[in-house]
C-alpha cells in the first residue's frame, strides 16, 4: 500500500506546472525616461519601455524590476510577441490615461530613475537574470 500510494504522489508531483525559464534579451528595456521634461509632448513621469523581441508571449507573473536599490515584482500581465509596454509609477498613472497605444503598467512602489544613471534589471520568474541595462546622464 505504501508503494502504490508513493508512486500516485509521485504521479501528481510530475503533473506540476513545468517552470519556465527565461534567457538573457528575452526582454528588453527598449527606452528609459529619467528625467521628465515639459519640452516634451510626453506626460511628465518617469517610465521605463519593455519589449518582448521574441515570438512567444511572456508573463510578467513573478518576474521583478529592480534599479541599484529597489527590487518591485511585476503584476500578472502577458506582453506578447512583438509587442512593447510601460512601466510607470503607480502615483502618476493619471497622467497616462491618453496614451492607448501601449499597455500601462502601473508600479508600486516605483524603483526611482536616477537622473545621474542607474542600473536596471529584470528577473524571470525563477531568479534568472532576463535583462539588465545602465544608463547615465551622458544619454540625453
Amino acid at each position: 500500500m505504501k508503494r502504490f500510494l508513493f508512486g500516485v504522489f509521485l504521479c501528481f508531483c510530475s503533473i506540476g506546472v513545468q517552470a519556465q525559464f527565461y534567457s538573457f534579451n528575452d526582454l528588453l528595456i527598449t527606452e528609459i525616461m529619467a528625467r521628465p521634461s515639459d519640452r516634451t509632448q510626453l506626460p511628465d513621469s518617469e517610465y521605463a519601455e519593455i519589449h518582448n523581441p521574441g515570438t512567444t508571449a511572456i508573463s510578467l507573473l513573478n518576474f521583478t524590476f529592480s534599479d541599484a536599490t529597489r527590487t518591485v515584482p511585476l503584476p500578472d500581465v502577458t506582453i506578447e510577441a512583438g509587442e512593447y509596454l510601460l512601466l510607470v509609477p503607480a502615483t502618476r498613472l493619471d497622467l497616462w490615461e491618453d496614451y492607448t497605444d501601449f499597455k500601462i503598467i502601473p508600479l508600486s512602489p516605483w524603483p526611482t530613475l536616477n537622473v545621474g544613471g542607474d542600473d536596471l534589471s529584470f528577473k524571470g520568474s525563477n531568479g534568472e537574470l532576463v535583462f539588465t541595462i545602465s544608463y547615465s546622464d551622458t544619454w540625453y
